[in-house]
């Protein structure tokens, strides 16, 4: 049966070479591991359009089981089918909110204004993208960690104290 297999993959590769989603990817990579590996534990390597993601900081998946990735290639969002980039500039944090706002600390453009920002994209601008994202702060030096309070104040760290912003 495992040979069986292996040909089948083979054969399926080479006639269907525009099958490059994720979900294939991925669907091919778990058939290679069931025919040559006896390990129990997969890792599979997240790419888009076949060049891996580098150097991800934050990961999380929203109340809607979307993954969101930021890193150096910015932020992105993964449905389970497709992947959209929300912004080039490095990620360091990626945090949901109790309303569902995304919110991200990354390099400001550096042509504009070198440091850090703290943005949010709300759940209306994830829908319509009617809008740019809501910038909170900028130049705060690095911001390393987004934690949403009961009371709904959003707390960040930075490089320059702990910040707090009132909802």
């Amino acid at each position: 049966m495992i040979p069986v297999l292996q040909s089948f993959l083979r054969i399926l590769v080479r006639i269907v070479p525009a099958l490059v989603s994720f979900n294939t990817i991925i669907f091919f990579r778990f058939l290679h591991y069931l025919t040559t590996s006896r390990a129990r534990v997969i890792f599979l390597r997240a790419n888009f359009q076949l060049i891996p993601f580098k150097n991800v900081r934050s990961i999380i998946e929203d109340k809607k089981g979307n993954i969101w990735l930021g890193g150096d290639d910015g932020l992105w969002r993964y449905d389970g089918s497709i992947f959209t980039n929300f912004t080039q500039q490095f990620v360091g944090y990626v945090y949901e909110d109790t309303n569902g706002d995304i919110w991200i600390s990354s390099e400001s453009d550096r042509t504009k204004s070198p440091g850090w920002t703290l943005s949010r994209y709300t759940e209306k601008w994830l829908a319509n993208h009617a809008t740019l994202p809501e910038i909170i702060t900028t130049n705060e030096g690095m911001i390393f960690g987004i934690l949403e309070a009961d009371n709904g104040s959003i707390w960040f760290g930075t490089l320059n104290g702990v910040i707090m912003k009132r909802p």
